[in-house]
């Protein structure tokens, strides 16, 4: 399986640049993932909260997932071209854009349509963790955010343990307090008025 078309050189640096003046800067973007698609003439490229479409030829049509570190090589990458056009390959595990080439083993050909969670690049703690509630693990996965969810859930269990700590002695069990704290999240990320309401 893969992805291939011709795009015109400056289309792709002004989706580049788009892309990176939309991104938030820290080491937390390094472990996004952004997507091409590629069909009816046009390549998206998406991310959580950014979109970007141009023109192109498309050879053969799909859907990529490209870790960061990728798009970032691409940048430089780009200004060696003197082509006004170049072809752009992508398979698993590899970004060939004209007879240069990236490899990486987390880009992925996407084969199987699910439904796409999506969530800010700087989102808090409870929006993450919201998301298990919506989604299974295979769909959080095929949205590149398994990693995301995997830090927000340790990072939960880790307040949950001081919390238990602190409110034991007071008789509250950490089922309770785990109970109160979805609770919580689902009233301010889900909108469930009949629980608002009630409490």
């Amino acid at each position: 399986m893969q992805i291939e078309i011709v795009i015109k050189i400056d289309d792709f640096k002004d989706a580049l640049k788009t892309l990176f003046a939309s991104t938030p800067k820290g080491k937390q973007v390094k472990t996004e993932y952004f997507d091409f698609f590629a069909n009816d003439g046009e390549m998206t490229l998406e991310s959580q909260g950014f979109s970007y479409v141009c023109p192109v030829e498309v050879t053969t049509s799909g859907r990529a997932r490209v870790p960061y570190g990728v798009i970032h090589s691409l940048r430089p990458m780009l200004a060696m071209f003197d082509e006004k056009s170049v072809t752009v390959l992508i398979t698993s595990g590899e970004f060939k854009v004209g007879a240069t080439s990236i490899t990486n083993p987390e880009i992925k050909i996407l084969v199987n349509e699910s439904r796409k969670a999506e969530l800010p690049i700087d989102a808090p703690l409870p929006m993450v963790l919201e998301l298990a509630t919506r989604f299974t693990s295979q769909e959080l996965d095929d949205s590149g955010l398994r990693k995301r969810m995997l830090e927000a859930t340790s990072k939960a269990e880790s307040i949950l343990d001081e919390v238990s700590h602190l409110l034991g002695s007071l008789g509250i069990t950490r089922e309770a307090i785990r109970a109160f704290v979805w609770h919580q999240i689902k009233l301010q990320f889900v909108g469930d008025k009949r629980a608002e309401r009630s409490v």
